[in-house]
């Protein structure tokens, strides 16, 4: 009940503060997630939809309109190194359920990142925050400069799409 009244009072402030800028009072929201507790590729898309349909309520409530409120899905980068073999290959079957899944979902698109950066250009670059652990926490996240190049990659896509 508490992050319901956080949300809704969030979404309040992001449409207020929009439209005393002369906006409209849109918001996208980037849902990325995967490699933290890797799922299904059925499991994703349906926790997806899950999380979607609650900010959508949440979105209303907060009195914001239904068209308003777009989402960018996507799953983890890729992975370096695969800790057992079943973690990036559980992510890349994920990636394909979300890139079938997103274009039937109003308001929502997918970004695979997969196809902006491969695990050795990430390495190479620098990007995971810990490269070389013995567990998936080391690739788990990215650094600053990883999330701004993944980001500096498809936010331009986005906006020419628009």
């Amino acid at each position: 009940m508490l992050f319901r009244s956080f949300l809704v009072t969030y979404f309040q402030q992001l449409i207020a503060r929009q439209q005393a800028a002369t906006g409209t009072g849109r918001v996208l929201v980037w849902v990325n997630y995967g490699v933290n507790s890797p799922v299904s590729n059925a499991t994703w898309t349906s926790k997806t939809e899950a999380l979607i349909t609650f900010m959508q309520a949440q979105w209303t409530a907060a009195g914001g309109l239904p068209n308003n409120l777009a989402f960018v899905v996507s799953v983890t980068h890729p992975l370096d190194t695969d800790y057992g073999g079943t973690t990036e290959a559980t992510l890349a079957g994920n990636r394909a359920a979300a890139n079938a899944w997103a274009p039937s979902v109003p308001n929502t698109t997918v970004v695979d990142l997969s196809k902006m950066y491969t695990a050795a250009q990430c390495t190479a670059n620098g990007y995971y925050a810990g490269a070389g652990a013995v567990s998936p926490n080391g690739e788990m996240h990215l650094t600053q400069a990883g999330y701004y190049a993944f980001a500096s990659k498809f936010v331009p896509m986005l906006a020419a799409s628009v």
